[in-house]
């Protein structure tokens, strides 16, 4: 941990003498003692702040629909045949509809005796993307891990069809269940899934017979998906759940009614920090509007029985803020929560550390001048030096969260169910 230390400091002193150099643009922290009292540089400015913004498109989800609010997908089995039935998938945008799931719904079919399909349709609000709900570690896998779903722009029924022909739907069947059974989900050891033919069918085109069985298919509530979209930075799933929530025009009456902050201090175009091809910048906000998110994200929780522990990484435990970057250290592991943020604007992390009497909370933003793999390294060293910093200062104060890290599924055990008669969505 010296060592990295050092290396916080002599790094970008290297490059300085090389030429430009990273910048700390902006950085602030609250007083345990009194929050209102925040210390920093820049404090009132704003800048982009990249993926930092996950934390207010989080806020912003659990405030609109609460932490238990679960997306509804309605599965339509229509028999055509002997042992041969029609399905269609009626969507509600859920963002986690990946591979896994799929394979909890073939599973599902299956002890129902449904195993061979004639058509298998799908309307405008599903989405389906191969590798989006599988739990995986981007710093471990490095070139392996599915970046492509990352950043899938626009989503839509030409995006899902392709995701859906490209490879038989129960490929990796056997690694879903065994990955499943960490949650504590049961699939079938063997299932059958045969498919004839896969095509998009528009809602409005789309009936139920008095033959046709519905199954009603949730996910996991709300704040276990925002914490797998924190924990390794899912930029589709951030987008889409903005979208959802009504966009940048409704996400700004949101923020000046329950925070009264406004474009002088907040200005935000998408839900992932990512700069929109439409648009000129990047999301943007000052320290102090970012510190009372971050405090409003974690009373939001705790009004709820949960922690802002169950919705962003814990650091030493969890994504990006475990030991890949060098924001860790032997006085905050365990003790606090960061969400990363990089992009070409800015590097930033902003989080909590779990002091008493109150929380402290925080806020880095670096230039990186130059965005190369050595300056985006240069950056991280940056903020992990002050973060130690930070981190000594309050040592006395800082104690360790009551959390156990769970595995992630984007549905429980019981998230599959037979309706009583077939049902549309709204």
């Amino acid at each position: 941990m010296k060592r990295l230390a050092l290396l916080g400091f002599l790094l970008p002193m290297f490059l300085g003498v090389m030429g430009n150099t990273q910048t700390l643009q902006s950085y602030c922290y609250s007083n345990p003692q009194n929050f209102n009292q925040v210390q920093g540089l820049n404090i009132d400015k704003m800048f982009p702040i990249a993926s930092v913004s996950k934390l207010v498109t989080s806020y912003w989800a659990l405030s609109s629909k609460g932490p238990n609010f679960k997306f509804l997908t309605i599965v339509h089995a229509t028999p055509v045949g002997e042992n041969e039935f029609d399905l269609h998938f009626q969507g509600a945008q859920d963002p986690y509809f990946g591979q896994e799931k799929f394979h909890f719904v073939i599973s599902k079919l299956n002890e129902k005796g449904i195993t061979h399909i004639r058509n298998l349709t799908f309307d405008e609000n599903f989405y389906f993307l191969r590798d989006l709900d599988v739990e995986r570690d981007p710093l471990k896998e490095k070139m392996g891990f599915p970046w492509k779903n990352y950043y899938v722009s626009p989503i839509g029924p030409v995006k899902t069809l392709s995701e859906l022909k490209k490879s038989h739907l129960t490929e990796n069947y056997l690694a879903s269940a065994q990955h499943l059974a960490r949650s504590k989900i049961s699939l079938l050891k063997k299932v059958t899934f045969e498919v004839k033919k896969i095509s998009f069918l528009n809602s409005k085109d789309f009936t139920t017979s008095n033959v046709s069985k519905s199954f009603a298919l949730r996910s996991a509530p709300l704040f276990r998906l925002l914490k797998e979209m924190n924990r390794n930075s899912n930029n589709f799933v951030a987008v889409e759940i903005f979208k959802i929530l009504g966009g940048r025009q409704e996400f700004t009456r949101f923020i000046k009614k329950n925070l009264n902050l406004g474009p002088e201090s907040i200005n935000f175009y998408e839900g992932s920090g990512n700069r929109v091809a439409s648009e000129p910048v990047y999301n943007q906000a000052t320290c102090r509007a970012l510190l009372l998110i971050f405090k409003e994200l974690s009373l939001v929780a705790q009004k709820n029985a949960l922690d802002i522990d169950d919705i962003v990484s814990v650091m030493g435990a969890d994504g990006l803020v475990d030991e890949g970057y060098p924001y860790i250290n032997d006085i905050n592991t365990k003790s606090g929560v960061a969400k990363t943020g990089t992009s070409a604007a800015a590097m930033t992390l902003g989080g909590m550390l779990n002091t008493k009497p109150q929380r402290l909370y925080f806020m880095y933003n670096v230039n990186p001048i130059e965005f190369t793999a050595a300056r985006k390294r240069a950056s991280r060293n940056m903020i992990g030096s002050e973060v130690r910093k930070l981190s000594k200062k309050f040592a006395d104060s800082l104690t360790e969260l009551d959390y156990k890290k769970i595995s992630f599924a984007s549905f429980d055990s019981d998230s599959f169910n037979e309706l009583p008669a077939p049902i549309s969505l709204p």
